[in-house]
């Protein structure tokens, strides 16, 4: 699963997830650096959640969340919540 984010009015940010359900990698990266590195193998919380914030002038708080189903997660999809300043910004899913 990857997708990509733009935040901001004046200052953009581009804001970009990476998961692979094989290997269980996680990587987000605001314009083009890399900001966290994770690893889901096996996990018991149906939600992870990523926080950090993005930009020098304009500063944005956001905060992703990966959703996995309760049962045969690694067949199913997962979704990703993405937040805004605390305020529901998109949805996707793989």
């Amino acid at each position: 699963m990857k997708f990509t984010v733009e935040i901001g009015e004046n200052e953009k940010q581009v804001i970009f997830f990476s998961f692979n359900k094989f290997w269980g990698n996680i990587k987000i990266s605001v314009n083009g650096k890399t900001i966290i590195k994770d690893i889901r193998m096996f996990s018991v919380d149906l939600v992870k959640t990523y926080e950090f914030k993005v930009g020098e002038k304009e500063i944005h708080n956001i905060r992703i969340e990966k959703i996995r189903p309760l049962l045969l997660a690694g067949l199913r999809a997962n979704d990703y919540k993405v937040y805004v300043d605390g305020e529901f910004y998109k949805t996707f899913r793989d």
